[in-house]
């Protein structure tokens, strides 16, 4: 059983690493002297977003214009009070361009099995 278990895991990791290639930063939980549970955003006098925060970690964003109708169902749930806190992001940090595979380096055996010899 305790097997199964590491396997999965090692193939969570492998999936999550194919899906976002780069350096993982975990930023949050007990590690930050904050302990805000949600993000900051800062407007400039016109209403445009100009810094989306996280604690102290600087956000990527997109800000888009909405119709009434999103702004009063967007409205809801906040007052509602039913979202929960954030207590960590993970940030992806772009890794090098890997280096160019050549059929050098594939194992002989591996070669033959993926048909490449």
């Amino acid at each position: 059983m305790r097997n199964a278990v590491l396997l999965a895991r090692h193939r969570v990791r492998l999936a999550w690493r194919a899906l976002f290639p780069g350096r993982r930063l975990h930023y949050g939980d007990e590690g930050t002297v904050h302990r805000t549970g949600s993000v900051n955003v800062e407007l400039d006098k016109h209403g445009r977003v100009v810094a989306v925060w996280f604690r102290c970690a600087m956000l990527p964003f997109t800000q888009t214009t909405v119709e009434w109708d999103r702004v009063k169902s967007m409205r809801q749930i906040y007052d509602a009070g039913t979202l929960m806190p954030i207590t960590a992001v993970v940030l992806l940090r772009d890794r090098p361009a890997p280096r160019r595979l050549t059929l050098g380096r594939i194992p002989a055996m591996l070669r033959e099995k993926l048909h490449l010899t």
